[in-house]
């Protein structure tokens, strides 16, 4: 077991531009952690944050360290399949980023920004789809070596992503974050 740190940890200097990831890399290493967390890829496209992701891997194996986990915010009840279907790519284009940060986990959301966006349904009639869309990243995801813990953000109780673990039928695989198992 390693001793880890997320980089949100340091978000206050990174938003006021007092450090940069890489220093986080290097500032978690000097204060005795083995392994450091990073969150969404602060660049606009696909292609710079997979750049950005590698050069992050390169900066950790030169200070020695891991970077164990990435995180990542997700809405995965969307209001039409089309925009399912894309939320769903965009999470394994996320998978891609993890499997090159060296990552064995990825932590997502389940529905993050659900109720704010009015597409709220009953929770009986949109499990069916979250935890669909859910085994289909954790699938993917298992074909890169990495496994997926799912944040319960739609009901604080954790409530959703335990049952959509059971609908999901990949148990293994899947792991809620926050405690809940």
């Amino acid at each position: 077991m390693k001793i880890s740190v997320s980089s949100y940890s340091f978000q206050q200097y990174i938003g006021t531009g007092r450090m940069s990831h890489f220093d986080t890399i290097r500032k978690a290493q000097e204060m005795g952690f083995e392994a450091i967390e990073f969150l969404d890829m602060p660049r606009p496209t696909y292609e710079e944050q997979l750049a950005y992701a590698a050069d992050l891997r390169a900066e950790a194996d030169a200070c020695g360290m891991t970077i164990n986990a990435y995180t990542i915010g997700a809405c995965l009840y969307q209001d039409t399949p089309e925009r399912n279907a894309a939320e769903v790519e965009r999470l394994k284009r996320q998978v891609d980023i993890a499997a090159v940060l060296g990552c064995s986990v990825m932590r997502h959301d389940a529905c993050y920004s659900l109720g704010s966006t009015g597409n709220a349904r009953s929770f009986g009639l949109m499990l069916p789809t979250i935890a669909a869309n859910i085994r289909a990243v954790t699938e993917y995801a298992a074909t890169k070596g990495i496994r997926t813990a799912v944040e319960p953000r739609l009901c604080g109780t954790g409530q959703l992503s335990r049952r959509a673990a059971v609908q999901c039928g990949s148990a293994r695989q899947f792991r809620t974050a926050g405690g809940c198992r």
